[in-house]
């Protein structure tokens, strides 16, 4: 049997809209002025994403965008393309403003701001090509969940088919957890809720790569484009084990790890990050210090990282904190912090990953690449 998407039998005017989830954005609530103004300011659901109208530059009511009435095929090329996945140009995700995740954590938090009327559900489904479905082959789906901070308005809905909803919801489980223990980010939590596929399945298919840095070649050419400067060695690396790896000044300031070559004396190459092909050729002002350290080798601890999700996070070789014994390694973009080495026991390898001032390690993050 086949059922339908909400009643389309009938067209209530787009002014009967009584609730800032009936419109797609700010400027069509201000234009048709008939929800409540909580603040009394004049201007009309302000958590709604832009283009935005301030009070008075446009009243008029734009034309009705209900769903047509009648019967046709049930499934038909909408506006929108259906799919697995939303089509982002209809649905890219859209979030409250000033939602924090103090907000988002506290009990009943989803239940008091879910508020999407049966009007703007059949909206979504017309959009998408939707007349009428079989029962539970499609769900209207926040694509920015609630308990991330996802709004109601039409930019953050989009007809969820199933199967699959349930893994969509697990991670969004997950992410909420992560967020209220202070394991992430809510803007992370946020952006890799909008592309969930990505991210799950990059965490499976993919195995780390590991490599050694070799800032000079086999007969002591530099690998790198560098600028000279003069300074100093003093001690072993304090990013790495390695035997030709060296903690060094330059002006006043220290760089670590650069690197010296058996081939060339005087001079060391400090890559500017362990990805990076530029860095400082320091002439030294002094010999190096005595031998020390391991022979370079991929099993040596990693001092740069990329994650799956391409950020890329340095060793910090200043004083940090640690949760749990664990020290906070590795800076990423972002002001996420890396924490603890690498789990090599599966592929991809792990790490924890967790915002500064995270008070508890729960979350992995999978890792692309390692530098050695």
């Amino acid at each position: 049997m086949v059922g339908f998407a909400p009643a389309l039998a009938e067209r209530p005017d787009a002014r009967a809209a009584a609730v800032c989830a009936d419109y797609p954005n700010q400027k069509a609530a201000q234009q048709a002025h008939d929800t409540i103004d909580a603040d009394h300011d004049g201007i009309y659901c302000e958590d709604l994403p832009c283009p935005c109208l301030k009070p008075g530059s446009g009243t008029q009511a734009p034309p009705s965008s209900n769903p047509p009435s009648g019967s046709g095929p049930a499934l038909f090329k909408g506006r929108c393309k259906r799919g697995r996945l939303p089509d982002y140009r209809c649905t890219p995700g859209a979030v409250f403003r000033n939602v924090t995740a103090d907000d988002l954590c506290a009990p009943g938090y989803s239940k008091r701001v879910r508020n999407v009327s049966e009007l703007l559900k059949r909206r979504v489904y017309f959009a998408y090509g939707i007349r009428r479905h079989r029962p539970y082959a499609y769900e209207i789906d926040h694509l920015v969940s609630l308990e991330l901070g996802g709004n109601n308005s039409h930019g953050n809905l989009w007809p969820e088919k199933e199967p699959g909803a349930r893994d969509k919801d697990k991670l969004e489980n997950r992410l909420h957890a992560d967020v209220c223990d202070g394991s992430i980010t809510l803007r992370r939590a946020q952006a890799e809720i909008k592309h969930w596929t990505n991210f799950r399945a990059a965490a499976t298919s993919i195995k780390t790569k590991a490599r050694i840095v070799r800032p000079f070649s086999a007969t002591g050419r530099s690998r790198l484009r560098t600028k000279t400067r003069r300074g100093l060695c003093f001690t072993g690396s304090l990013a790495t084990v390695r035997r030709d790896a060296w903690r060094c000044f330059v002006g006043n300031g220290i760089v670590d790890p650069c690197f010296s070559s058996s081939h060339v004396s005087g001079v060391v190459l400090c890559p500017r990050a362990a990805w990076k092909h530029t860095g400082i050729r320091l002439e030294l002002r002094q010999p190096l210090p005595r031998a020390h350290g391991r022979r370079p080798s991929i099993k040596l601890q990693p001092w740069g990282l990329q994650l799956v999700d391409g950020r890329h996070c340095g060793m910090v070789t200043g004083g940090t904190e640690a949760i749990g014994g664990k020290r906070a390694n590795f800076a990423c973009t972002g002001n996420d912090w890396l924490w603890g080495f690498p789990n090599r026991s599966t592929q991809p390898w792990t790490i924890f990953n967790a915002a500064a001032g995270a008070t508890v390690l729960s979350a992995r993050a999978p890792i692309r690449r390692a530098w050695m």
